[in-house]
């Protein structure tokens, strides 16, 4: 008897991308399926207590995990990233940057800041050091963490020290959420605190 190939159909391959993070629409034949089949891979998530949102106009999509209400039951797959001061204080600021392009540059959509523009972005907000050294270190090790989570990704081999923002950024970070991670920041890099 011979082996008959398994045939997968093309929605199976945006849910198990999505199980892995965020889809895009440079993901091409994936994004577009995910448009095409929309409802179908919505229903499979909510059944596992995932809602899928998407945004098309910005082109991404990515799970969110449903909250319960009330006497709810609802099954967690979604493990929450712990993020560290560090990285937490560059998402901030990200999404502090993403808000004045917006707001700055009506013709230009893709946000992009180099490694040492990101490390200038969060200069301000860190505690005073004697060690600038460990302090870099500790920044760009923020910029992984969120290349890794899909927050900012690597222009390229050609400028491999350029990240894109990438708005899902204010998906993931509301406005409401801003504020109030930017004051407990503030209070914590008060020297005494």
């Amino acid at each position: 008897m011979e082996d008959t190939p398994l045939q997968f159909p093309a929605s199976s391959f945006v849910k198990a991308h999505l199980h892995g993070g965020p889809l895009y629409l440079e993901d091409g034949a994936l994004w577009e399926t995910l448009l095409r089949d929309e409802a179908e891979i919505a229903d499979y998530f909510r059944q596992i207590g995932l809602e899928l949102v998407v945004d098309a106009p910005e082109g991404f999509a990515f799970l969110r995990q449903l909250e319960p209400r009330a006497d709810e039951r609802v099954p967690r797959l979604v493990r929450r990233a712990k993020l560290t001061y560090d990285a937490t204080l560059l998402l901030v600021c990200l999404r502090d940057e993403l808000n004045r392009f917006d707001t700055q540059t009506a013709d230009q959509t893709v946000l992009r800041r180099t490694r040492r523009e990101l490390q200038e972005l969060v200069g301000g907000f860190l505690r005073e050091s004697n060690n600038q050294v460990r302090d870099l270190k500790s920044v760009d090790a923020a910029i992984e963490q969120l290349r890794g989570l899909g927050f900012i990704k690597a222009v390229g081999a050609s400028a491999p020290d350029t990240f894109e923002v990438r708005r899902i950024i204010k998906a993931r970070f509301g406005a409401g959420e801003l504020e109030a991670v930017k004051e407990r920041l503030t209070r914590y890099a008060e020297p005494g605190v």
